[in-house]
């Protein structure tokens, strides 16, 4: 063959792959510039730092390819303050860009599901199942999801699928329960939630259910016994989450951080509520809410001597709030120090006009 039209061929193959990489790249662009999530609206001094974290994130990934540890940021922190819209954005735009890690369709899930749009969580949570079966909340959130749905096969399923993985979970376990309830199989739901009892005493849903089902048995001497424990178990909380339940340690609101202590002590959950109730005194360290809930928590913890002192800042910077100073009173009558429990009485009778309670 004549060399000068081998060399003419193989300048035409060159320009060609170069031709369809530009082109690729090129299309590349315009969809990026098409998913890139926009910043959401500011929020100004009431969740302090979170609009300069953004901005900053934003700014890392504005350009084409997507700087992808900035845009996981952004979408977690903006998940984590309530920004919603924005961090679905991320999410999507992380889903196309890893198409092969489960996080991506498992948050969007769980924001879909806070909406109740199941028509659109259900399919998130099928591609994170499949993408990371041994992540247990994800089969949990697609059984809740489609037990909501009246889907009861498809929520049985689900629940087998999360006790394949983890025999005698007590959260699949109630699961299964209201699946047998939907379908009015008492005495399997009665069986089911007994062992969720067993596997979790604290779990009050559980009990409750229970009581419902030896009712409709007619073992009411059994549903009142069960109902005793109910009281005095702990409120309803979520399974633990490691894709979630860290989202706390990247958030700037102040509230959000309190509900997350409040519930975390709830659920028995000390180290966390201590962690929310530091990150929480990290950004606000003048606000008196916060050093009262952390004394709390302290408390909790059996940290008397770091309590104290959190609680007596907390009456120093708001000495209008009567709990603080209750609570305080309460410690210090519990680790002995009667004069200075004296003193915190004399205080609150002078300024709220009668003995604590």
């Amino acid at each position: 063959m004549n060399p000068r039209v081998v060399i003419a061929a193989a300048a035409c193959l060159v320009a060609g792959i170069g031709g369809a990489f530009a082109w690729r790249e090129a299309s590349a662009r315009r969809a990026w510039e098409r998913e890139r999530p926009e910043l959401p609206a500011p929020v100004g001094a009431r969740v302090p730092g979170l609009d300069e974290r953004l901005a900053g994130c934003a700014a890392r990934f504005a350009a084409y390819p997507p700087d992808e540890v900035a845009l996981e940021e952004f979408a977690r922190v903006c998940h984590a303050n309530g920004q919603l819209e924005p961090a679905l954005a991320g999410y999507r735009a992380l889903a196309r860009l890893q198409p092969r890690d489960g996080r991506w369709p498992y948050m969007m899930a769980v924001i879909h599901a806070g909406f109740g749009r199941l028509g659109e969580a259900v399919p998130c949570l099928l591609d994170a199942t499949a993408l990371a079966p041994d992540h247990l909340p994800g089969w949990l959130r697609l059984g809740a999801a489609r037990l909501k749905a009246d889907d009861i096969a498809g929520a049985t399923a689900a629940y087998e699928e999360a006790l394949a993985r983890a025999p005698e979970h007590p959260f699949a376990l109630v699961g299964l329960a209201r699946c047998a309830l939907r379908e009015e199989r008492w005495t399997t739901a009665r069986g089911l939630l007994q062992r969720a009892v067993a596997a979790d005493p604290r779990m009050a849903p559980a009990l409750h259910l229970l009581a419902t089902v030896h009712e409709r048995l007619g073992n009411l001497e059994a549903a009142a016994a069960v109902l005793a424990r109910a009281d005095a178990a702990a409120m309803e909380f979520e399974p633990p989450d490691p894709w979630t339940d860290e989202l706390y340690l990247v958030c700037h609101d102040i509230y959000r951080l309190r509900v997350v202590a409040a519930a975390a002590l709830a659920a028995g959950r000390v180290d966390r509520a201590l962690d929310a109730c530091a990150r929480a005194l990290e950004l606000a360290p003048e606000d008196a809410r916060v050093h009262w809930q952390y004394g709390l928590a302290l408390l909790d913890a059996r940290r008397t001597g770091e309590a104290r002192v959190h609680l007596e800042r907390a009456v120093e910077l708001d000495p209008e709030d009567d709990k603080a100073l209750v609570d305080l009173i309460g410690l210090l009558r519990q680790t002995g120090d009667t004069v200075a429990m004296a003193e915190r009485q004399s205080a609150y009778q002078r300024r709220f006009g009668g003995p604590p309670p």
